[in-house]
Parts: C-alpha cells; sequence; structure tokens
C-alpha cells in the first residue's frame, strides 16, 4: 500500500462524501487484467459468462499491473465527463503521472519507464472481450483497441508531449453505456496492488446489486483473480492469503461493506456501494 495515502484515506472515509469520482469499465469488474508480467504475447482469462484475451503484435507488451488500471480509469472518466473520444493527456507524460500520485524516477528501472512502456502496451493491445447478455442470454463478443490513435504534438515522444488519445469507437460506446463509478481516492491509496484496486473494482459493484447473502468460493476468485497462481495445493493457499490480505485493505477504506471470510470461500452482505451506481445492465 501506499502508506501515507491509504492512512489518510482510511482516517477520513468514514465521514466524508466521496466526492472525487472515477470510472471504470465491466471489462474490469469481471476480467482482470494481468497482475504481473505475461510471458509471450497473448493473455486470456475466463471467469463463469466472461471471457478476455489480450494481445499485442506492435511490441510484445502486454499491460499488467497497477499502472494500466490507473490509466484506464483515468481515460474512461475523461470520456464519461467529456462523452468524447478524444481525450488529451497533458502536456508531458510525467506531468500526468505526477496528477496521479505516482513519484516519478528515471533510469532504466525507474517509474517513468515503467509507466510509459505500460502505457504504449495499453495502446497498442488488441482486446477481445465476451459475456452473456443479462437479458438475452446470448454471448456478445467484442473486438477493439483501447485507442484507434495516439497523436504526439512533438517529436519528444520519450515524454509524450501533449499526447491526445483517440478512443477506439466500440471501446467508447462500451465505457459511455455501462460507465461504474469509483472513489478516486481509493484508487490512490490502493494503487500498490493491482489485486487490491480489482478486488476494490469489483466489491463495491458486486455490492451495488446483491439482495441476499452471496456465497463466493476461492477456487472461483482464483479464476477471475489469480492469474500466475498454480493450479496447486500451494498455488491455491498463496492466492488465498495474498486474496485475503489484499481484501482486509480495501475493507479497511470501504468499512461500509460486510464481508465474511471463511476457509472455502467468502459471504457478502447486502451492503451499500462505495460510490452510487449509475444505469448498467451487468450482473
Amino acid at each position: 500500500m501506499k502508506k501515507d495515502s491509504f492512512l489518510d484515506y482510511v482516517t477520513r472515509c468514514d465521514t466524508d462524501v466521496v466526492t472525487d469520482i472515477y470510472f471504470v469499465c465491466r471489462m474490469m469488474i469481471t476480467s482482470a487484467l494481468p497482475h504481473s508480467k505475461v510471458d509471450g504475447n497473448i493473455y486470456e482469462r475466463a471467469s463463469e459468462n466472461y471471457k478476455i484475451a489480450i494481445t499485442n503484435g506492435y511490441n510484445g507488451i502486454l499491460p499488467y499491473g497497477s499502472y494500466p488500471r490507473i490509466i484506464l480509469s483515468w481515460i474512461i472518466t475523461e470520456a464519461v465527463k467529456t462523452q468524447s473520444r478524444e481525450i488529451y493527456i497533458g502536456e508531458s507524460l510525467s506531468d500526468f503521472m505526477k496528477q496521479r500520485g505516482i513519484h516519478v524516477t528515471g533510469g532504466k528501472t525507474g517509474t517513468f519507464n515503467r509507466f510509459k512502456q505500460q502505457f504504449i502496451g495499453l495502446m497498442t493491445s488488441s482486446v477481445t472481450y465476451s459475456f452473456k447478455d443479462a437479458k438475452s442470454r446470448k454471448t456478445v463478443v467484442l473486438n477493439f483497441h483501447v485507442a484507434d490513435a495516439v497523436k504526439f504534438s512533438s517529436d519528444n515522444v520519450m515524454d509524450f508531449f501533449k499526447t491526445k488519445v483517440i478512443l477506439d469507437e466500440y471501446f467508447f460506446s462500451e465505457i459511455i453505456k455501462y460507465p461504474i463509478p469509483v472513489d478516486g481516492e481509493a484508487l490512490n491509496a490502493l494503487m500498490s496492488s493491482s489485486l487490491a484496486l480489482d478486488i476494490y473494482f469489483w466489491l463495491t459493484y458486486k455490492m451495488s446489486y446483491i439482495k441476499d447473502i452471496t456465497e463466493i468460493s476461492f477456487n472461483n476468485l482464483k479464476a477471475q483473480f489469480g492469474f500466475g497462481y498454480n493450479d496447486t495445493k500451494y498455488g491455491r493457499y498463496e492466492f488465498r492469503r495474498n486474496f485475503v490480505t489484499q481484501l482486509k485493505n480495501v475493507l479497511a477504506l470501504y468499512a461500509q461493506a460486510k464481508v465474511c471470510i471463511q476457509r472455502e470461500e467468502i459471504l457478502l452482505y447486502p451492503s451499500p456501494t462505495h460510490v452510487e451506481k449509475r444505469n448498467s445492465s451487468l450482473r
């Protein structure tokens, strides 16, 4: 966790009304992006009625970790607010990072280089996302890129000076129709763990519609969130341990969520969602 922002958030979250509203998309709720680097240039996950496949034939970099989640949530938020496919990133990538609360460091292993690689990987990857429609029960398949184009106003692409992203038409339609609200300050507090971010996205949406006690096994949670964990006794143990650790971090800042952690499953009790949801048909 980002210790300072996490503690600050926990201190205020029980009394303050959420005002820094961000948005995510249903793909981010149901089919988690990779948490760690993927060998090869294809990533596939399936959980219940949802499937996702991500490929990258441009530079082989598949987006993973917290940075793509932060980038996507900001881009989706800007698209929802402006109702435009054209998103202006800012004067520079380093400025963009600072505004997202990311400390900028240089060098090959610094945050700037890693963030830049994840930005390029996200913008150049192809996504296939499929799900069963809640009403018709028919399978819907969406093929898209996040961006149709990324335009630079300078040759200094190392810092992405005055970058404009033009969102893919299908992706834009998806996020405008089904925006899912989250707390922007919660994203900053949880940024150091991509698993914590995924749990937060999933939990606040789940709580927006469940009416009865809902039991979810750790096996099902592993299918959705457990990329990188072997399907062995030790792999399942490690996933459960890490999931519970990050779930407790999420619950520390989302105190309204009523969750009971048991040996083989978790129980979700009807609770207020963290941010009031907009109209959405995702189930």
